[in-house]
């Protein structure tokens, strides 16, 4: 079961990792302007993931104490560990820091919406 969704996530960064580069080459005409293109979406999905883990967190410890789920607090942990360890794994094999920018944008992405699916 984890080979699968580990690989389930690899196939998925690959078609997300060319997702920021290939919109913001679609959207802009320059290399400067397709690379504030890939800088932004960076930044922006740093900062909405650094917000979105917060409040995962927080949700997350305040039903562990109330002993609703005793689980889920490792499992968010383990999320977030994984999310680390495969995102610097696989964002550091792109050749260009370009790519590699948009590669860490993806993964912010979608790690987003793992954090979004744990809270359901």
């Amino acid at each position: 079961m984890r080979a699968l969704l580990v690989c389930v996530l690899m196939l998925a960064t690959g078609v997300a990792s060319a997702d920021t580069l290939a919109t913001c080459q679609a959207q802009k005409q320059t290399d400067d302007a397709v690379q504030l293109c890939v800088e932004t979406a960076r930044l922006h999905s740093t900062n909405q993931l650094r917000k979105q883990s917060a409040a995962t967190r927080a949700a997350v410890r305040a039903k562990a104490q109330s002993g609703e789920s005793q689980g889920l607090l490792h499992d968010y942990r383990r999320l977030e560990a994984r999310h680390v360890r495969e995102r610097n794994s696989l964002c550091r094999k792109q050749e260009t820091p370009l790519e590699r920018d948009a590669c860490i944008a993806d993964m912010n992405e979608a790690h987003g919406a793992q954090l979004s699916r744990l809270m359901q």
